[in-house]
This record gives structure tokens, sequence and C-alpha cells, in this order.
């Protein structure tokens, strides 16, 4: 039984229609190329060439042979180290048609010369003409039709002088010369022309294997069914053809709008800021964490008590591991960010965006794009990423190591402990994933405090073997002292060593202390010896003695220990007793551990975190209280009061007062940010109807609700268009 199978008629718009689908996908591939981490790709055009300024006299180009432009460093004709022209042929009724010298030359204007290399020629005339000295043009024909073998041995031929050169052929020699007079350049320029065509793209394409190109480069950075997404970037990239949007451009600050996403900062949610001395002292525990990752256990915990020097100890475990191997780091701590409403590291969806792009950037794969609310990062595609991530480097570095390190990862832990309601760590959902269905040549290090407490509380598999980072010994003690001081005595080094208890910490500051001279160096250690809480309440006390208020050390500590980051100036100094100028100098002289970041104060190191918080429980309640007690009387001119008002009453066990703050402030109008503004009610809202239900008291939580819609109907009111 036979088949019949209709024609299909490709002349007209329908003909049209294939190529500009051909145009489209090809550019978005060219797009989608800016998100690739060791591009310098910098703009893609995808109508027109850009220019620094165009020009209005008669001979202003058309760029009639360019229908995609490519930049590379720089972002206009004149700025760009290489530029790409690309013309794109689609030809879906003849796709067995060559491409001949005859073709390219071939010209159906009644006057002046339409040809497809006479178009050409012009551009690169107007180019040359307006690019920097040095910089690189490349003109590409990118077509589904194949190069005849004519052709491609013209395009194939070495020559210089003239055209009838030995060594060429009549016949080449004369399509040389059909092609030289088409193009309308002078033999010298023509030449030159030559060298930058590029015809390497024509026969291997269609439109079809161009969309499949395109939903696999969305797919790898989305994940999951992308053909929505595919429609959509290919509508953007429609609109960007039209004639009146011709010779703009697209830059990856664009495609990521596409994506929802604001900036790169977007796709690197949890920036490390670790500061590493430039002189460090090697370790030999470091060692036997290496022996163990190369031996070939998957996880390993390091652990050490407070200033022992874990994260400059894992950061050599790195730089010991064979040859081609690869290490990504996360700092969960963060420089005292973890605790940022705003920041959120500890959170799967920001810490496993975060380790996938870092990966990418890494190994040179293409980077993750969260598909906002529908599909974030998980450690599914997570684990999906990490095992690309290990293929790709078994590739390049069969011996290779590729390390996860997960600094101070007690701190995710804490941070989500403390949110409300508790949140889930991304360490928990690490450690607690089949990590033996990864490539073999993954692994993971993870460091945190010895406290037995912070080690259960990672939920690491019961099998995990551990290194302990310890003090030093005095070889190390003497290493570290030689970073400071040259050639220092047996019994300076052995008093320094014994006096610090070991500690690195302790002994950074005694070696800071002495500001450069020996014979000061043990003074801060004596008269007995220093330990790691010592040298912090000795940093507090001279700030403090500094500025002649040593009596407010009790509630500066207990401030900051219960005080959500970033705690304002102002109260610091309303709370504490001091000015303001007060504030910001003492957070100055207790940098590192303490940061100023214009009006605020936050604690950027996890010992002087800790150290804090221990000091601070001492006074807990009578803290609580003043605090409480400030914010209760400014939360309605004070935006920091006004944010952290209800909480402070709760936690002062003041849970009645929570309902005043609505009655008085019901729209929260200290507070600028419309965002957080709203949060901040909602969040009153919810914890002034928890307050009625602890009381018992069902008028209250009515008079709330009522309140709180009487805000909500006015907040409508003040912001709706007229």
């Amino acid at each position: 039984m036979s088949t019949f199978t209709p024609s299909i008629d490709f002349r007209g718009a329908r003909g049209s229609n294939t190529g500009d689908q051909f145009h489209e996908l090809w550019a978005l591939q060219q797009v989608l190329d800016l998100l690739r981490p060791e591009t310098d790709l910098k703009a893609v055009g995808v109508e027109g060439v850009r220019t620094e300024t165009p020009s209005r006299n008669d001979d202003n180009p058309t760029w009639d042979g360019v229908d995609c432009t490519l930049y590379y460093g720089g972002t206009t004709l004149e700025t760009t180290d290489q530029i790409v022209f690309a013309q794109l042929k689609y030809s879906a009724a003849n796709p067995e048609t060559n491409w001949s010298v005859a073709r390219l030359t071939a010209n159906t204007a009644k006057t002046g010369n339409n040809s497809v290399i006479r178009k050409m020629a012009d551009d690169f005339k107007s180019a040359k003409a307006r690019m920097k000295q040095g910089a690189q043009l490349k003109i590409r024909l990118i077509s589904n039709q194949d190069l005849s073998a004519g052709l491609k041995k013209v395009l194939e031929a070495q020559w210089s002088g003239p055209l009838d050169s030995v060594g060429i052929d009549k016949t080449t020699v004369e399509d040389l010369n059909r092609l030289n007079a088409a193009s309308g350049l002078a033999a010298i320029e023509f030449q030159a022309f030559l060298e930058t065509l590029d015809f390497s793209e024509c026969g291997s394409h269609s439109r079809f294997a161009e969309r499949e190109k395109v939903m696999a480069t969305v797919a790898s950075l989305l994940g999951d069914d992308v053909s929505s997404e595919v429609r959509s970037l290919q509508v953007k990239v429609r609109e960007l053809m039209l004639p009146e949007r011709a010779g703009e451009i697209v830059t990856d600050k664009d495609i990521l709008l596409w994506f929802g996403l604001s900036g790169r900062e977007g796709l690197f949610p949890c920036p490390p800021d670790i500061q590493i001395p430039e002189h460090v002292v090697e370790r030999s525990a470091a060692d036997e964490a290496v022996r163990l990752l190369t031996k070939g256990e998957r996880l390993v915990l390091v652990h050490g008590v407070g200033g022992c020097g874990k994260t400059i100890l894992m950061r050599q475990i790195a730089d010991r591991l064979p040859k081609g191997s690869v290490t990504i780091f996360f700092d969960c701590f963060g420089g005292g960010r973890c605790v940022y409403p705003e920041d959120k590291r500890h959170l799967p969806e920001n810490a496993f965006l975060h380790l996938a792009n870092e990966l990418a950037v890494a190994l040179r794969l293409p980077l993750f794009i969260p598909r906002k609310s529908k599909d974030p990062a998980t450690i599914k595609s997570f684990l999906s990423k990490l095992r690309s991530a290990g293929e790709a480097l078994e590739q390049l570095a069969p011996d290779g190591i590729l390390l996860l390190v997960v600094d101070a990862a007690d701190n995710a832990v804490a941070a989500a402990n403390n949110a409300y309601p508790p949140e889930c760590p991304f360490v928990h959902k690490l450690f607690g994933a089949n990590l033996s269905a990864l490539p073999e040549n993954v692994r993971i290090i993870v460091s945190c405090r010895t406290d037995p407490a912070r080690r259960a509380s990672l939920r690491l598999p019961s099998y995990t073997p551990d290194v302990i980072c310890p003090p030093f010994t005095l070889q190390e003690s003497r290493q570290h002292l030689e970073i400071a001081f040259s050639a220092p005595s047996d019994s300076l080094v052995e008093q320094f060593h014994n006096l610090s208890n070991a500690n690195p910490r302790v002994q950074a500051y005694a070696v800071a202390a002495a500001h450069g001279d020996r014979t000061r160096l043990l003074e801060a250690l004596l008269p007995g010896g220093k330990s790691l809480p010592d040298v912090l309440r000795a940093s507090f006390n001279n700030a403090l003695n500094k500025l002649g208020q040593p009596q407010i050390f009790e509630k500066l500590v207990g401030v900051l220990a219960f005080l959500s980051a970033p705690i304002a100036v102002s109260s610091i100094a309303r709370i504490t007793g001091c000015t303001e100028d007060a504030v910001r100098d003492f957070t100055l002289d207790l940098a590192p551990g303490l940061r100023l970041h214009g009006n605020a104060v936050t604690i950027a190191d996890e010992d002087f975190d800790a150290f804090i918080k221990e000091k601070g429980s001492a006074n807990r309640d009578a803290i609580i209280a003043d605090i409480a007690m400030d914010f209760i009387a400014t939360f309605q001119t004070d935006p920091y009061s006004s944010i952290h008002v209800v909480d402070s009453l709760i936690n002062a066990s003041r849970a009645r007062d929570v309902l005043s703050v609505i009655e008085r402030d019901p729209q929260a109008a200290a507070i600028n940010d419309p965002i957080v503004r709203r949060q901040v009610q909602v969040r009153r809202l919810k914890l002034s109807l928890a307050a009625c239900r602890e009381v018992d008291s069902t008028t209250d939580a009515l008079k709330t609700v009522l309140i709180s819609a009487e805000a909500e109907r006015d907040d409508r009111t003040l912001n709706s268009p007229e």
C-alpha cells in the first residue's frame, strides 16, 4: 500500500519564516554563551552593529551583511578586541544546494551590487575604518548548505602578491578574480578580507539541530523540561531583530534579567569572607587529612578549639592534594553575615546554588540558574552538578581529586536553629545524601568546633573519620614567631609557646601587641599565660580603656550578643549609655573581630562571636530587659527598633505589650523599605496572635486582626495609582 506525501511549499512567507527561525535560534545560542564562566564574549547584537558615535555622513554603513554580531572584550565596534560578523543563510527548500563562487558573486541589483560577497566586503571596509588598532575581525557565513569544492579550494588557497602566483591553478585564480571584482576592494584589501572569512559553519546546521542545541544549553542551566523557557527566550531574540532595534546589544546582565536575576550575585549568593594571613605556619595535621582523602575516604571531619587555625588548615589540605585537583570552598560563617536575615547562606536553595556555580566556574561547566521559586537549587540538582564536575575533572586530570570544603559548618546549623521558625540547614541534606553514588574522585571535608554538641549537630554519618586541628607544636610556634622576629632564642620560643598555650590566635594577639618590639612580646601573655578568652577580654578592655569607658563591658557584650545583626550604631549607643562616635571608635579598635558597615556593626570573627555569646549570657535577663525598654520607647521613629521591637518584647516576657505596638504603629511607619515594612507588619501580626493565645485573650486577638486589616486597607489606598 503506497502513501502520498504532499510537497511542502517553502516559497514566500513560509520560506522566510524558516530562515527567521534559524536566525533566532542561532542568535539565542550565542546569547546563552554570554553566561559561560570562561568566555571573553561581552555582548551579542542580533541586528546591525553597535558603534560609539554613528556617522551621519553619506558613507554611514548599513551593515547589510551582518545578521548577528559578537563582541569580545568590549561592547562596541570601537572598543572590542575581537568582533565577529555573522550572516545567516538557511534554506528549507534546497538544503542540498551548495555555496559556490558564482552564488556568492550573484548580483540582482539594477544599479550597484547586492551580492553576498559585496555586502560582506562593504562591512569589512566599514569595520576596519572604525576598529581600534590591533583588534581582530571575523566574518562568518552560517548556513545549512555546504560549500562547493571550488569555493573550498578558493578559501584554502594561500597566496600573496599577484593572483596568478605560482602554486595556484588557473581555475582558482579565475575564481579569486571574480570574487575580488565583486567585492569592490583593491587587491591588497581583498587579501586581508579573505583572511577574515570563516565559512566553517556551513553545511552542518539545520534549524532543528540549532533548537536541540539551545534546548540542551537551557536544560543545563535550568534543569527539567525547558520548552517554555526556550520559547520565551526565542521571542525576546525575535523582538531584538526588529528594524527599529538595530544596533542594540545583549550582555550577560540582560540575559540574567531574562532569567529573573538582577546580576551575577544572584548566582553566587553566599560569598566567602575569609582573611588568610600573608605568611602562615605549615601544619603537620594537614598530612593526616590528605592521607584519608587520597586513600578514598568520601567524607572527613576536621575539628578543633577556638583559635586553633581550622580554616588555614583546610586551605593547606587543599594545597597538598594530587596535581590537577580542584577545590571548592564554602564559608558557612561569612564574616558574621550568616546571621543576617537577608543572607541565609545556611538554606539549601542558597548554599547549593552557590556551590553549583562555583563548580561551574572551576571546571568551565554551564552555570546553574534557578527558576525562581518554581525550581530552586536542591540537593538533587546539586548532586547532579557535582557528578558532572567529577566526571569532567576525571577527563582533565585522571589522578585529581574534586574536593568540597565546608568551613565552620556548625555555624550553618546554629543559624538554622536560631531562625523563627527553625529551618533546615543545607549540611543536613548534604551529609545525609548517598555520597557513595558520586564519582570516585569526589571528596568532602568539613570543619567545626570540637565541642561535642557542635559536632553532633552536624548529623554526620557515624563512620565519618575525624582529624583534630591541634595546638601548635613547639616547632610550629617557632615558625610563627619567626614570621615577625628573626632568629628568636630557644628560651623566647619556649616561653612564647607555653604562655600562649600553643594557641595560634593567642600568639597572633601577642605578636600584634608587641608592635615589632621583641622585648614587649611576652608582656601581653604575662603573668601566668593567656587563653583565647583571656586575649579577647583583653582586646575589649584595651579598646574601652582608650575611650575611658571600661565600665560598659558587660552591657556592650550583652548588646552584641542579643541584638540581631547588622546592629544599628544608634541602638548600641543608647543601650550602653555612650555616644555613637564612641561606638564607631571601639568597633574600629576591635577590628577585624568587629566590623563597621556605615551605621551598623557586625561580628566578623567566629571566635569573637563565641566569646561574646558566652560572656553576654551571664547578664541575659537584664540586657534583654534593657533592649526591650529602649525599643518600646523608640520604635515609632527608629527603623532598627521598629524592625525588632516585637521580638525584643517576646524575649523579655512582655508579650502583653505586643498589641500596644500594633495599636500605636499599625503601618510600621519608621521603615522606609516597603518590602521590609510589609514583612515586619506580618511578623508583628503573627507574634501578637501567638501572644493572645498564650494569655488566652480572644478580645485582644480580634482587636489585632481588625487593626491589621485596617492597616492593610490604608496601605493599599496610599500606594494605589490615582
